[in-house]
């Protein structure tokens, strides 16, 4: 079994943006439960709690920003619009 891998990317978007992206080789997520991902305690995990997405998700929102799930590889950009 291949060992986990998160990769973390940041690009300066124009002078007052940025992009952070956060990946990993995991399964990903299906399309129909994406949206599901950023609810408190959503878990696809037996004996997982769930509740860290949703507080990056608050964190987002407070500042204006944008978040998204991508279908993506860790080779592959996120081209998936804000949800």
């Amino acid at each position: 079994m291949a060992r986990g891998e998160i990769q973390v990317l940041a690009q300066k978007a124009n002078a007052s943006e940025a992009l952070l992206e956060v990946r990993d080789n995991g399964p990903g997520v299906p399309a129909e439960r994406r949206t599901e991902i950023f609810k408190p305690y959503f878990t696809t995990q037996k004996q997982g709690t769930g509740p860290w997405l949703a507080v990056v998700q608050q964190i987002v929102l407070a500042h204006g920003w944008e978040s998204s799930a991508c279908p993506t590889s860790l080779r592959e950009p996120c081209s998936a619009s804000p949800t």
